[in-house]
């Protein structure tokens, strides 16, 4: 936190733009204080110390690593930058190494639904702390740290794509044998875990730089990459427009239009009652955008790695055309990019939120009615397409759940809220879900609001049981009668509910005790506990969902102890136990015992007169308890008794409290939706993959194992290596694993995950892009895949004639979660995305970004700024030229205090410089202000050699800018004023990535505006010393 406030707060308590919070910073911070503690001093009397630490993370945060941890400034607006996309970039570096070194791997990666940029996005956003051991981690950042100080690097972080492309390659054989996703990302955890010694990883390091970065194969990786980030971009164009749009919301109350900070408990209580209230039926659902085809051929096609010439050609034409600026255009006439389709989640369609019915229901919320026409234009379906259609809808559903992501809140909390947003009602096959493989956290369950469910679960922790005994027989499930010397009655204990114990294992009576309960022993006089029963319990109803209250109850009594007050002498009590239910009047029957018959026995309980039998009843005798002197207890041999198996309660007794529940599907959805807050290069199955290895309750995704086109009609033998199988028998194929994988992503809308072939009827392998290996000879496509939703592993033949065309129509399924739906809770949500750095993190930086505006006024309301700049158009160095040099061109920004100023003094322009706006955006202004005042002069007679001077001023990269900052007060004198202006160790050179908020001390004297020069870096060679 220190290091967000000291980037966010100024001394003044303005805001402006800083360092994201994200818990990859806290991995960074923890493991490099851990190293402080263990790097010997130089000086006793300079250790590094957690100061030397906190200046460290900021060099890197405002350095090389900019775009990994800096959120953007307040009024920053430009939706194509690059905030916050490090990570996806070197990640996307990675990928098209992969693509140009090893593109079977990357076509592995990607068939398994693990590509480069899913498993080591994390890995690069924490710089690989907590994957590394500590030493080689500490030498790697050592590495890193040295590339930063590089001024010929190309790209400074180049050395994190290195490590990663070594342990890639260097275990590929490994790799190609892994069967899901969770396994190769295990192992590539453990890969980096085996580098014990620094120098091992140095050379994994230097083989791999020389493998990527030497050759023409370089410029085909850097080709690839900036053709693919720039599709990237453009294709998150829309969804950063949609962040922008929701910051101004959220700065606003939707009911008044004042200035407000925007909570989630806000949107959830007030704005979203509204919103369903004016729109009923509207929140079915969601929409999905999906990744353009052009870019689907650069992420999973073949590209510059395929065997033939014709696709290495295309992909080349594809690079170059990119690199010339030139758009490419589908022949068949269609947009660029696909139209975004209705996304239901299983359910049915929902009716289309038109603009119409938008604008009538923002009519509620008339401190938004100003920002209405922008939020349907960023969240409209069709909003970057060439084409004009004839109707344009948007999802409130994606609407909310950005709002969600972008207002304030804990990451935590904003889970919650996506989960009341997608949340369906209780569903009785939530009963049999097997437990989350991912442990319920701390947070997870305070937030989960479920008092009923809280109380169950303390009910099978015995919290429950150990409440007074309730005065209405209705809710007791069991009382167990606890006697001593046959005649006398110490008291009861009582069991509320059985359904915390439904489903306990009975195969061994050890375990049953050991989960069981020691109940207290309640006397009929209310006094204080009389003793303790310990038992196990166990309900095995007949039909969880159907019939619940019918079932087969288990009883295991281990042992009694009795307080000391209770008698004179424990060991003289004799005990002995008998277990009764009520019926539904409210009436204490016995339940008859399993394999004794009574008769008049009716729902497997013994009518009134043989309740007194104990043979036929669940007793235990004082004949079978023995005192343990040791324990002082009595104690029963282990004896279980069960009930018949149509032993009937009452409902509420035994059925536990549905909870409300969220569908895999839905869980897509949500994952979509922070995965592009986050901005990683994935494609839209892609993130379902993710969402699947996040949400499911065994980690099970979808992924294509094998994938082959064979010669032939005749079916091999089913086994699980056919590649090895074909290659044995001398049989011909062809893998067109990235073929199928491809066109799997291509029908993610139409086929729900299903791959449907029937569409390719004729020229099946044309719409494959398969080029016909066989041609005239009948073919068979084999697929082994595991199957979405259920996990299991499949095989699948298509047939296919010798013209390519399929013998028969067939669609392959592929994902179960729509038929057989998957569950999940509210804790277990939560859970899971707190779990996976991947969904959590972007929830994490647009907290930041919110607790940023939330902080100070908006922009427009800071005021502009009031500056003095020059701006030098001459190349000769600094310390020879004067103040009054006729090369320097004036400049005034803000308000003129002698109010006589004119276009020849440089003011009138118009152009407002802000505290927010960093270096780099004061000087694109200082360029469009230049423009402004050579247009206004050329307008006036007699000035046209002053207007031809400021349309010469060419601003760029090698433009810096100088603060007039002097050692002395000049105000003494205007001898000393020009005299500390010549002086070149008065000047000093601001950071570009800066802000005007972290130069405070350019307002010292409120008399005397910031003096600021701009010029070239070649103009500071003679005082460069004295400057810096």
């Amino acid at each position: 936190m220190a290091l967000i406030g000291f980037a966010v707060k100024s001394p003044e308590g303005q805001t402006g733009p800083g360092i994201s919070y994200c818990e990859s910073l806290l991995a960074i911070a923890f493991h490099m204080l851990a190293g402080a503690r263990q790097v010997p001093s130089q000086s006793p009397e300079v250790p590094f110390t957690e100061e030397d630490v906190f200046w460290l993370m900021i060099a890197l945060a405002h350095g090389a690593y900019r775009d990994f941890f800096l959120s953007p400034p307040i009024s920053h607006t430009d939706s194509t930058d690059t905030w916050g996309q490090g990570p996806a970039e070197d990640a996307l570096l990675l990928d098209c190494a992969l693509a140009v070194h090893e593109p079977q791997l990357r076509a592995h990666l990607a068939a398994l639904g693990a590509p480069a940029g899913a498993v080591f996005w994390p890995h690069f956003n924490r710089l690989f702390a907590g994957v590394l051991l500590s030493v080689p981690l500490r030498r790697f950042w050592d590495l890193l740290l040295g590339e930063l100080a590089n001024p010929d690097a190309t790209h400074p972080r180049l050395v994190l794509v290195e490590l990663a492309f070594g342990i890639l390659q260097g275990h590929r054989d490994e790799l190609f044998r892994c069967q899901s996703a969770s396994e190769l990302q295990q192992y590539v955890s453990a890969c980096f875990a085996s580098l014990c010694d620094p120098e091992d990883m140095l050379d994994l390091i230097s083989q791999s730089k020389d493998v990527l970065w030497q050759g023409f194969s370089r410029h085909q990786v850097f080709s690839l990459w900036q053709t693919t980030s720039a599709k990237f971009i453009r294709f998150y164009w829309q969804h950063r427009q949609q962040d922008l749009v929701i910051r101004k919301l959220c700065s606003l109350n939707p009911f008044t239009g004042e200035t407000f900070r925007l909570s989630l408990d806000f949107v959830l209580q007030e704005v979203l009652p509204v919103l369903d209230a004016a729109l009923p039926d509207m929140r079915r659902g969601g929409a999905l955008r999906q990744v353009p085809e052009d870019l689907l051929d650069l992420m999973l096609g073949e590209g510059l790695a395929s065997t033939g010439f014709k696709s290495f050609l295309a992909t080349l034409a594809t690079v170059g055309a990119t690199a010339l600026g030139v758009e490419s255009h589908h022949t068949d006439g269609t947009p660029e990019m696909p139209h975004v389709k209705p996304w239901v989640c299983g359910r049915e369609v929902p009716e289309t939120l038109t603009s119409e019915r938008w604008a009538v229901a923002v009519e509620q919320l008339p401190g938004w009615r100003d920002q209405a026409e922008d939020v349907f234009a960023a969240f409209c379906w069709d909003a970057w397409s060439r084409i004009e259609h004839e109707s344009n809808d948007m999802s409130l559903n994606e609407f909310v759940a950005v709002m969600i992501c972008c207002c304030h809140g804990t990451a935590a909390q904003k889970a919650a809220g996506l989960f009341e947003l997608f949340a369906e009602p209780p569903r009785p096959e939530m009963l049999d879900m097997l437990p989350h493989r991912i442990p319920i956290s701390r947070m997870a369950h305070q937030l989960s609001g479920n008092a009923e469910s809280e109380e169950a679960e303390a009910s099978a922790r015995a919290v429950c049981a150990r409440l007074p005994p309730p005065a209405d027989p209705k809710m007791i499930a069991l009382q167990i009668e606890v006697w001593a010397n046959e005649i006398c009655k110490i008291g009861d204990a009582f069991i509320r509910s059985l359904w915390p114990f439904t489903m306990v294992p009975i195969d061994d009576l050890q375990d049953v005790l050991r989960t069981g309960l020691r109940l207290p022993i309640c006397s009929s006089q209310g006094e204080s506990p009389s003793g303790e029963l310990h038992l196990g319990i166990s309900w095995l109803p007949r039909n969880r969902q159907q019939t619940p209250e019918v079932g087969t109850l288990s009883i295991c009594v281990g042992g009694v102890r009795f307080k000391s007050a209770s008698f004179k002498s424990a060991a003289e009590a004799s005990p002995w136990v008998q277990v009764f239910v009520y019926d539904k009047e409210g009436q204490k029957r016995s339940p008859a015992i399993s394999g004794q018959r009574c008769l008049g026995e009716t729902d497997g309980l013994l009518p009134v007169w043989a309740q007194s039998s104990l043979d036929k009843t669940m007793v235990w005798e004082a004949k079978d308890a023995s005192w343990q002197e040791d324990g002082q207890q009595w104690q029963w041999a282990p004896k279980l008794l069960q009930s018949s198996s149509s032993l009937r309660l009452p409902p509420e007794k035994v059925r536990p409290h549905l909870q409300r529940n969220i569908s895999l599907q839905s869980c897509r959805l949500v994952a979509e939706a922070l995965v592009r807050r986050g901005t990683l290069y994935l494609t839209c199955r892609q993130v379902a993959q993710l969402a699947d290895r996040c949400f499911h309750r065994h980690g099970d995704s979808a992924s294509i194992l094998e994938a082959l086109l064979l010669e032939g009609k005749e079916h091999p033998p089913a086994t699980c290596e056919m590649q090895r199988y074909c290659d044995d028998q001398g049989r011909p194929y062809m893998n067109v694993t990235s073929h199928i994988t491809l066109e799997m992503e291509k029908q993610m809308f139409d086929g729900c995950g299903s791959l449907n072939l029937s569409g390719q009827a004729e020229g099946c392998l044309d719409a494959l892009q398969i080029t016909d290996p066989f041609p005239g000879t009948p073919k068979l496509l084999y697929l082994r895949f595991v199957r979405a939703g259920d996990g299991q592993c499949c095989t699948a033949w298509v047939e296919l004639d010798g013209s390519g065309c399929l013998v028969s129509l067939q669609e392959v399924d592929m994902d179960s979660s729509s038929y057989k739906p998957h569950l999940l809770n509210k804790e277990e949500f939560i859970s899971c995305i707190l779990a996976f750095p991947e969904i959590s993190e972007p929830l994490r930086r647009q907290t930041s970004l919110a607790l940023a505006r939330n902080g100070m006024p908006l922009q427009e309301e800071t005021g502009a700024l009031t500056l003095d700049v020059v701006v030098e158009s001459s190349a000769k160095p600094l310390a020879t030229l004067p103040l009054s040099s006729k090369n320097n061109l004036p400049v005034l920004f803000g308000e003129d205090p002698s109010g006589h100023a004119a276009p020849l003094d440089g003011a009138g322009h118009g152009v407002k410089v802000f505290i927010n706006d960093t270096l780099w955006e004061f000087l694109a202004k200082v360029q469009e202000a230049c423009a402004k005042l050579s247009s206004s002069l050329a307008d006036q007679g007699g000035l046209q050699d002053a207007s031809d001077k400021y349309k010469a001023v060419a601003i760029g990269w090698e433009q810096t800018v100088l603060a007039f900052v002097p050692h002395a007060n000049p105000k003494e004198s205007l001898q000393a004023l020009v005299g500390a202006h010549a002086d070149a160790a008065s000047w000093m050179v601001l950071d570009k990535d800066c802000t005007f908020q972290n130069y405070n001390m350019l307002y010292r004297d409120d008399n005397m505006p910031p003096c600021l020069k701009v010029v070239r870096r070649s103009a500071l060679a003679s005082g460069e010393e004295a400057l810096i």
